[in-house]
């Protein structure tokens, strides 16, 4: 394998852009830590404390299916059908779903954190974890055999078929080419946290301190260059030219020509952990405090009330207090850019409510874009609230 090549950054910095918007409702504020989507529809998140949320309306509106114990984290998840699933998480622990995640079977399997799951059919799956464990099964997960394919911690999997595959990890770079009985690997230079093979030859990884690998030949040789000073968690290519890397600081990077020029894009504080998309038009992301992002591109039209039935949102934009008349009984809940919850307010009767800018704890928020959601069971009223910077 070619060794790492570091070149200069290229990278085109801009503003929020409208592609990115949070769902309706979320399920928790758990650190969410990957996204799976099986269609532009069925989609499942998992995160610490085992949480694990489902969505059937394209990441709209999200329902728990499964949290706990503590301490226990779960750090990828993979669906076979929109039936049968795994998840994977700390100290070995595995959990599998034949009803589509109503119920979960749990499981120990090794000693080690398992950080990665991948299925290529209903049959051959691969995990791998801590201390270079890799893990496969053949017969749909009745029985795992075990292998240490080096002494680093492995991050991420994914083959392409039963054959070739991939593995990232602490300072490696693994590829299979005989169904994972022998691999060859090489340092990087950098932790590598996130794969994508949208084929069988194009490739990209991604890492600490914003490094991006790239491979044109299956992994046989790769290129390696810094892209950020942020580290970054996932990364999702949909063809061999359409990709996104999320990390650190909510951070997007965005590329139309294969990674040669990256587009920046920095949505608030807290950190994207995973971005997924089925196609170049429907896309995903999630991160630290239940974060969950939607790319609305090519998403269904799913029908939302802007504005009726006496429901005013004002001034807007706003500095000290924003004002909304409520018609009738609900909720109301109030976003950041990111898709954190970091406001609900109950509505028990019509009322005039005021919003004085801060969150759930009573510290006050940032200038920025701000997304409300006033909900009851026949109606449902979102839009975009700006803050200005506070007159006090």
């Amino acid at each position: 394998m070619k060794r790492i090549c570091m070149i200069a950054f290229l990278i085109i910095a801009t503003s929020l852009r409208a592609g990115w918007e949070p769902p309706e409702s979320t399920c928790t504020t758990n650190n969410l830590n990957a996204i799976y989507f099986l269609d532009a529809n069925q989609g499942w998140v998992a995160g610490d404390i085992g949480t694990i949320c489902n969505s059937t309306d394209g990441g709209r509106i999200w329902k728990p299916q499964h949290e706990g114990p503590y301490p226990y984290d779960l750090n990828d998840l993979f669906f076979i059908t929109e039936m049968v699933g795994w998840a994977v998480g700390s100290s070995g622990r595995i959990l599998h779903t034949v009803d589509g995640g109503a119920v979960w079977t749990e499981n120990t399997i090794a000693v080690y954190d398992l950080h990665a799951v991948h299925f290529v059919d209903s049959a051959f799956g691969v995990i791998v974890g801590g201390s270079g464990l890799f893990l496969l099964t053949t017969d749909g997960g009745e029985n795992w055999s075990d292998t240490l394919i080096s002494y680093a911690s492995l991050y991420d999997v994914h083959f392409y078929n039963r054959q070739i595959g991939w593995c990232t990890g602490l300072n490696v770079l693994c590829r299979t080419v005989d169904g994972g009985a022998t691999w060859n690997c090489f340092p990087p230079g950098y932790p590598l946290y996130a794969l994508s093979f949208p084929d069988s030859l194009y490739g990209w990884a991604c890492g600490a301190a914003g490094v991006v690998c790239h491979t044109t030949d299956a992994g046989e040789n790769w290129d390696c260059a810094q892209r950020i000073a942020f580290t970054l968690f996932g990364i999702g290519f949909c063809d061999r030219v359409n990709g996104w890397a999320v990390g650190d600081n909510a951070t997007i990077l965005h590329t139309e020509d294969g990674g040669e020029l990256w587009e920046l894009e920095t949505l608030g504080s807290y950190a994207l952990n995973d971005v997924f998309f089925i196609d170049c038009d429907d896309g995903w992301a999630c991160g630290d405090g239940g974060t969950i992002l939607i790319r609305t591109t090519g998403l269904q039209e799913i029908p939302v009330i802007k504005s009726t039935s006496g429901f005013q949102a004002f001034p807007n934009p706003f500095a000290d207090e924003a004002f909304f008349s409520l018609p009738q009984p609900g909720s109301l809940t109030i976003f950041d850019s990111s898709g954190r919850m970091v406001r609900e307010f109950p509505v028990e009767r019509r009322s005039m409510l005021i919003w004085d800018g801060t969150n759930s704890w009573g510290r006050s928020l940032p200038a920025g874009l701000y997304f409300y959601t006033y909900r009851r069971p026949d109606l449902t009223i979102s839009g975009k609230l700006v803050r200005l910077h506070s007159t006090d």
